[in-house]
């Protein structure tokens, strides 16, 4: 299960790149937008939906802009202690969704037109030969973040080149000027929502009637979320003829069913509901990313 909800991007499943990209030459609005995901989805089965708990999630345009001045603080710390700081701009390998509701595959494929070109899989696949940014040379790690490479001592006293390095690091002292982005509850939020519409009477009448759909047209899959699984787990780096075909049906028999109004109505319930009981701590966290967001701001 853990590794379907990656696939679908309820949660971040990559492993931590050390900070990925961004510097203070190359800012968000500079790279280019033309892959980013749009705010709002623009055609297929959920086209325009929205739920309740993504005013409360991190967006990617929030992320970039957060990259960014976390590069341009952290290039001016290392500069002090005579490093280069130049890792690549940021926004330049876009996600697939606009923030971790991933709405337009939260519920399995829901556009007709990608599932006839590419069936279950993404249209943009992940470049291969991208790798994060590295720091050159033991010092220069150590002051970043105070990591220290085998059988490396420390400099003594804290001290590099006459000046005192800060706590944590050129890393710790951005933290420290910026502030932690934190939407952990609303995260939360979004995959449990998730997870307990799949056992929604509702939820499960229609996944039945999507499954006798699906059936009719040739095809043993008891949910939507199993479709994907199934086509995922053969291997192949290109869609087949058959996957289309059968990614085709599946978006059909959601249409006909009715699958993706019930699965929203359930989840839009269960989210409002869970809002509602952390309403106060929602707020408190969305108020402090708001002002970390502003401070990231000075820094375009």
């Amino acid at each position: 299960m853990v590794i379907l909800v990656c696939a679908l991007g309820l949660v971040s499943c990559a492993p931590a790149a050390e900070e990925p990209a961004g510097d203070d030459k190359s800012t968000g609005d500079r790279a280019d937008k033309s892959g980013w995901p749009a705010a709002e989805v623009e055609r297929g089965l959920v086209k325009g939906l929205a739920l309740p708990i993504e005013p409360y999630l991190q967006t990617y345009p929030e992320e970039v802009a957060l990259q960014h001045a976390k590069n341009v603080l952290n290039r001016a710390c290392m500069k002090r202690f005579g490093f280069d700081y130049d890792p690549p701009a940021p926004g330049n390998r876009p996600p697939h969704s606009y923030n971790a509701a991933n709405m337009k595959r939260r519920w399995g494929i829901t556009d007709p037109a990608e599932a006839r070109e590419h069936g279950y899989r993404l249209p943009r696949e992940p470049t291969g030969d991208w790798k994060p940014y590295e720091l050159q040379g033991p010092d220069a790690n150590y002051v970043f973040d105070l990591t220290t490479a085998s059988g490396q001592k420390p400099p003594a006293g804290g001290v590099y080149e006459g000046d005192r390095i800060p706590e944590g690091g050129c890393r710790g002292e951005t933290d420290r000027k910026l502030g932690s982005y934190d939407d952990s509850l609303a995260a939360k939020i979004n995959v449990e929502t998730f997870q307990r519409a799949k056992q929604d009477p509702g939820v499960l009448a229609v996944n039945h009637k999507w499954s006798s759909c699906m059936k009719g047209k040739g095809y043993r899959v008891g949910t939507p979320l199993e479709a994907l699984n199934q086509a995922f787990s053969n291997g192949t780096a290109k869609a087949s003829q058959a996957e289309i075909a059968m990614a085709i049906a599946d978006i059909d028999c959601k249409k006909s069913t009715h699958l993706i109004d019930v699965y929203f109505s359930t989840e839009t319930t269960l989210q409002k509901k869970r809002i509602e009981e952390e309403q106060l701590a929602l707020d408190e966290q969305k108020s402090k990313n708001e002002t970390i967001m502003k401070r990231a701001a000075e820094y375009r």
